[in-house]
């Protein structure tokens, strides 16, 4: 059945969010090509599209809060952010394994919250959302990367999310000492080594907020690790195996080898 919202009228193109970078110039990335990353998300394995859905989820909650920063909030900022906050149930629902659906299940949920967000004048939340979703899954296609003046902005040229965490779980199993952990702020770094990131890819901010995104990508790698019991939650500031995450570092490391 398809459930998307029907509108004549023409719409704006969805964009992910604008980069900026390290000498201050901000580029606006091309459109989204939508339809080729729904196709896309249909045939990805539950793991992938769970990870498509959460980070997408965690992009929206950016925009909550940059709405509610600037208080008072008025009645169309408050109505903005009670459908968003739709948008982030339906996502978050969706992760749950008791209640998971099909690829064509997961790419019909966000077609319509693509079609919905035109009524809500929340295009530009989904699109940077959406963006940020389809690049840490891997999704967006290397055909997308166009040049924007003297600056060739690419779809997403990062290393995937699945490569991050496997190199963070050895990172910390292999330099993490006695209690194969480190210091947050020392991670970072050396990751981006092994990748052999170059210092623009390094020091790209996203648009949205001062972050580096290649430390997002980081700690979105980490917060799935700690989903999956290989990683402590706490303390705060250091990132530690648990002894599952040990035991399976080592592993990936005798393979290696």
């Amino acid at each position: 059945m398809n459930t998307s919202v029907s509108n004549t009228t023409p719409r704006p193109p969805l964009r992910g969010p604008r980069i900026q970078y390290s000498d201050g110039t901000v580029v606006t990335p091309p459109p989204l090509d939508v339809e080729e990353i729904l196709a896309r998300l249909r045939l990805q394995d539950d793991a992938t599209r769970s990870v498509f859905l959460s980070v997408f989820a965690h992009s929206l909650t950016v925009d909550i809060r940059a709405i509610l920063l600037d208080r008072p909030v008025s009645d169309i900022d408050l109505d903005r952010v009670s459908h968003i906050n739709e948008f982030l149930h339906q996502l978050t629902s969706g992760v749950n394994p008791a209640q998971r659906r099909s690829g064509s299940g997961d790419a019909e949920l966000v077609g319509v919250i693509i079609d919905t967000s035109y009524i809500y004048h929340l295009e530009s939340a989904v699109g940077r959302a959406l963006s940020t979703a389809a690049g840490t899954a891997g999704l967006l296609c290397k055909e997308s990367s166009v040049a924007q003046g003297t600056r060739s902005v690419p779809s997403d040229d990062l290393p995937p999310y699945s490569d991050v965490e496997r190199e963070l779980l050895l990172l910390l199993f292999r330099t993490g000492g006695e209690r194969f952990s480190r210091k947050a702020d020392e991670v970072y770094s050396p990751l981006a080594d092994i990748f052999g990131l170059n210092r623009e890819q390094r020091s790209r901010l996203r648009a949205d907020r001062e972050e580096s995104l290649w430390n997002n990508r980081v700690q979105w790698a980490r917060r799935k690790l700690v989903e999956g019991g290989l990683m402590l939650p706490g303390p705060r500031g250091v990132w530690r195996l648990t002894e599952s995450g040990r035991q399976k570092a080592e592993l990936m490391a005798l393979r290696h080898h």
